[in-house]
């Protein structure tokens, strides 16, 4: 009935299901393919507020427009091979203002793009848990 409970772990938001093999034992500090984390990924559409520019990868400025305001969601990395690198240099720099994200490096942007990113959960602060662009 995998398929069932998953449905209702999906229903309720829960964040997955362990499943193991019947007669696995746990194996402490190890990883094994016995035991296996079935994640319940939400996904959604992001504003690209910004990025941050680090060597060989990219962290991307999450956030979303709530009443004509953008509110700062959490942050996603990606290669600077994605193809979506290209198109942030495209973008107008902007002053943008978002209440609730500050930091020096960013180079903020118009909000222009969008990306697709699956995450576990928003944490207390509506920042988004395990994020990972899509």
């Amino acid at each position: 009935n995998g398929l069932k409970l998953y449905d209702f772990v999906k229903n309720k938001k829960m964040e997955g299901i362990v499943a193991k093999e019947k007669n696995s034992i746990y194996e402490i500090k190890q990883r094994s393919n016995s035991w296996l984390k079935i994640k319940n990924y939400l996904v959604e559409t992001f504003y690209i507020l910004g990025y941050i520019d680090e060597q060989n990868i990219v962290s991307l400025i999450l956030g979303e427009c709530n009443l004509k305001q953008y509110i700062f969601v959490g942050k996603v990395i990606m290669s600077k091979k994605n193809n979506l690198y290209q198109k942030l240099l495209k973008v107008h720099k902007s002053k943008l203002y978002f209440h609730n994200y500050n930091e020096s490096k960013a180079i903020i942007l118009e909000p222009k793009l969008k990306c697709q990113v699956k995450y576990i959960e928003r944490t207390k602060n509506n920042h988004l848990r395990q994020p990972v662009l899509m």
